[in-house]
């Protein structure tokens, strides 16, 4: 797939139908996604996949959990983060926006979310725990290889906090090794025909953002 035809495939997917994604691409999505960058080589990276018998496992227990209200407790920052006024500005023009968007469906969101997206396979992604900040920055840019890599493989994605949000959860049925700090997940799969994928999330304009000094 040409790459600006990557770009414009990848987009948050909050519903996947039940179609399994092979084995073998799996991996190859990962190996892709080994080609992002990191400081000094270090790729800090590690990679564990839940699907079959242990995703439906960490689904049930997350469900139930997310039902009953119980407040999140990720291992990366366990409590609410402080925005600046600019991404407040752009999370409440995206809430208010696909609200609006959905309509009578608005509560889907929040059914999703306790579903995990319905999403065949789910993504973790990990670094060893003390790790430098610098570190963070690199698994976002293999976490982003990760998203468009599957793209070019027909393959949508969706990182939420929500995939994270009971480490618990993950770690008693994934049984991710203690030196390792859960950071991020990435659910993959097919997206089901569905309103609420197809929610065109704006973004800032260009001159906003970037300064070029001559």
């Amino acid at each position: 797939m040409e790459f600006a035809k990557v770009l414009q495939h990848r987009r948050a997917i909050r519903h996947f139908n039940a179609d399994p994604i092979s084995v073998n691409t799996l991996h190859s999505i990962v190996a892709a996604a080994q080609q992002a960058p990191s400081w000094g080589d270090s790729q800090p990276w590690r990679v564990t996949i839940a699907t079959g018998d242990t995703l439906v496992r960490i689904k049930a227990a997350h469900q139930k959990r997310a039902q009953a209200g119980v407040t999140g407790n990720a291992e990366l920052a366990p409590t609410n983060p402080v925005w600046p006024a600019a991404s407040r500005h752009n999370t409440q023009e995206w809430s208010t926006g696909i609200h609006h968007f959905l309509g009578a469906q608005a509560d889907h969101l929040d059914a999703s979310q306790a579903t995990l997206f319905n999403a065949p396979v789910l993504v973790y992604l990990t670094i060893p725990q003390g790790s430098p900040v610098w570190s963070v920055y690199d698994l976002g840019a293999f976490g982003q290889t990760l998203m468009l890599a599957a793209a070019d493989y027909g393959v949508d994605s969706m990182p939420a906090y929500e995939l994270v949000k009971y480490p618990d959860i993950v770690r008693q049925f994934t049984e991710l090794p203690a030196d390792q700090l859960l950071v991020m997940g990435i659910a993959l799969g097919h997206r089901q025909a569905d309103r609420l994928n197809d929610y065109p999330a704006g973004r800032t304009d260009t001159h906003q953002i970037l300064t070029i000094k001559d």
